[in-house]
């Protein structure tokens, strides 16, 4: 399970944590969770892709 910080509009953080997945659930309006999308590419054009929660790809391939 991975916990996630949740931030009000101000982007300040708040003391409630959300688990990954579920933010549609449990998020009030106004309250956001913090995402970084990296891209690795090499010098042929490649993107290195790299599962991050076995959960995830579970989910996706049902």
């Amino acid at each position: 399970m991975e916990l996630l910080n949740v931030y009000n509009q101000k982007d300040n953080p708040t003391d409630k944590t959300i688990e990954r997945g579920k933010q549609n659930q449990f998020l009030n309006n106004n309250e956001y969770v913090a995402i970084a999308q990296i891209y690795i590419e090499n010098e042929k054009g490649e993107f290195l892709i790299e599962e991050s929660a076995k959960i995830l790809m579970k989910n996706l391939s049902q």
